[in-house]
C-alpha cells in the first residue's frame, strides 16, 4: 500500500520535525521563501534555495527538522512508492 504525505509547514523560529511520527518516505520538498533551513538528527542546518525542489529518497521524516521565520513556508510532498 502506498502512503501519501502532503504538508505545508510555516516557520516559527524554532526547529520543527517534518513529521511527528516515524515515516520513511521518498518525495520532494520546496521552500517558498529564502532563509529556510533543514537539519538531520540535530546536526548543522543547511540553507535551502527558495523555490528550488529538493528530492529525497527513503528518509525518515521525523528525523529531519525545518527552521524558518514566520514568512517562510515549506511544502513537503512524499509517499511510500
Amino acid at each position: 500500500m502506498n502512503n501519501l504525505y502532503l504538508v505545508e509547514l510555516t516557520g516559527d523560529e524554532t526547529w520543527q520535525p517534518l513529521s511527528d511520527d516515524s515515516q520513511t518516505l521518498s518525495g520532494v520538498l520546496v521552500a517558498k521563501a529564502a532563509n529556510a533551513e533543514l537539519r538531520f538528527d540535530g546536526g548543522s542546518g543547511v540553507t535551502l534555495i527558495a523555490n528550488v525542489p529538493f528530492s529525497f529518497t527513503q528518509i525518515d521524516l521525523s528525523r529531519v527538522e525545518f527552521y524558518g521565520t514566520a514568512l517562510v513556508k515549506l511544502l513537503v510532498f512524499a509517499g511510500s512508492w
